[in-house]
């Protein structure tokens, strides 16, 4: 601008324009959600409100007055508009008959005997803590709606099992396992450990539910990452 009153090259004050806006508002997808306080703001941590047990989804957290609500992965990216790859899960998973949400996620292979070796004991990742993006640039459709909160903190209770490093939240070696079919008891139904790295515990041993049905050995090795074991 070349004048004082910063109206442009031409000293000529813009001609206003008239918008009208059509807003068609839609409850949120989350709005009966409940809410708890397992991770909570790095300002607010030690406080009474800020100790509740972590549940074993990883999904309830609190930062300051401000409630976090659990939500899937489905749910983030239909609240990030992203319906093109919702439709694709669907297509490509969700109506496959043998895909990993039907028979493959719980049948046995057709095989006599299996023999699984995985890493344990590494830090994997297992949950999130989200926050709205405090600026969003409409013009780009590729900018997101919710960014990680790396400010949010474990309270004392969960910190003793799990981490948290700018919003990812990571199983350890003394997070809490129920182990498959070790239901004699209580007590040797629950043991600590994490998985590989990459892949979460719960995940790994997932083939000690197909006993009975096959021969099923594991073999679990301490520290070794998803990738490096091979």
């Amino acid at each position: 601008p070349t004048d004082n009153e910063r109206y442009g090259f031409f000293l000529k004050k813009p001609t206003p324009e008239k918008l009208m806006i059509r807003v068609i508002w839609e409850p949120s997808i989350l709005s009966s959600a409940s809410t708890t306080s397992s991770v909570c703001h790095k300002s607010h941590a030690g406080k009474k409100d800020a100790t509740t047990k972590l549940k074993t989804q990883y999904d309830n957290v609190r930062k300051n007055d401000i409630s976090y609500i659990s939500s899937n992965s489905n749910q983030l990216l239909q609240m990030e508009g992203l319906t093109n790859a919702l439709h694709l899960l669907k297509e490509t998973y969700g109506n496959d008959p043998l895909g990993p949400h039907s028979l493959s996620a719980w049948k046995a292979p057709p095989v006599k005997k299996v023999i699984a070796i995985y890493g344990i004991n590494l830090p994997t990742e297992v949950s999130c803590a989200y926050k709205r993006n405090p600026s969003v640039n409409i013009s780009n459709s590729l900018d997101q709606l919710f960014v990680l909160d790396n400010e949010a903190k474990l309270n004392t209770e969960n910190s003793a099992t799990h981490i948290i490093k700018e919003g990812v939240i990571s199983e350890t070696k003394k997070t809490p396992q129920n182990i498959i079919g070790e239901e004699s008891s209580a007590q040797n139904n629950i043991q600590k450990k994490s998985g590989d790295g990459t892949v979460p515990y719960w995940s790994l041993q997932h083939c000690r539910s197909w006993r009975g049905k096959c021969d099923v050995t594991v073999h679990e090795i301490d520290s070794a990452e998803h990738r490096e074991i091979l």
